[in-house]
């Protein structure tokens, strides 16, 4: 129990630091309003499954001793963070700062899709799940029963965090803020999002 404590209390401070997937529901908040951000909300605990998979199986420590698979994640996602925050960027010149109502088409399936991938080529959630999870994951004195119960709570608290996100972000006033200043929120939610992506893949290419 103590140790299931301590683990939901690094999840929850870890899933509250600024991020890629951060900004991504603010930004889906702000303009697509909290429905999509909702969804992106969804797909974004979803993509923990992939970690948790990895993790539980142990595949975390093998990626670890094979450093050019564990390059190439690592690489093909700092890459995707950074494509991520030009789209957000270059975004505002499209809808000229105004919020712009998609297609059901496109509420239903392609927010989903982009929280999804955003998680799963997270680096920051990678290095998280390899040093804190998968050592406790994979040791024979966590009950197998412990191991998913552990691993739905911290799904569950991703995702609930995140649709608080969004509820936040979502409301009148502040989509109104957005409204009055969109390209300058778009660029600061899109050059975060490069900056995380180019500062971990400097770091990668240092290491």
């Amino acid at each position: 129990m103590e140790i299931f404590i301590k683990i939901i209390l690094i999840h929850i401070a870890a899933v509250s630091s600024p991020g890629p997937d951060f900004a991504l529901v603010v930004n889906y908040s702000l303009k697509k309003g909290m429905k999509s951000a909702m969804i992106v909300s969804c797909g974004i605990g979803t993509g923990l499954i992939f970690h948790i998979t990895y993790s539980l199986f142990g595949l975390g420590i093998l990626i670890e001793k094979y450093p050019l698979i564990n390059s190439m994640f690592k690489y093909l996602g700092c890459l995707y963070i950074i494509y991520i925050g030009f789209m957000i960027t270059f975004s505002s010149w499209k809808t000229r700062g105004k919020i712009v109502l998609e297609s059901k088409k496109y509420e239903i399936n392609s927010p989903f899709l982009v929280g999804l991938w955003t998680n799963i080529l997270n680096f920051k959630a990678s290095l998280y799940f390899v040093s804190i999870f998968s050592p406790i994951l994979v040791v024979d004195t966590v009950k197998l029963t412990e191991k998913y119960i552990l691993s739905f709570l911290i799904i569950l608290i991703t995702i609930l965090w995140f649709w608080l996100i969004s509820f936040i972000f979502s409301r009148n006033f502040a989509r109104k803020q957005y409204e009055k200043r969109a390209y300058l929120i778009d660029c600061a939610l899109g050059t975060m999002m490069v900056m995380i992506g180019v500062s971990l893949l400097v770091g990668q290419y240092s290491s």
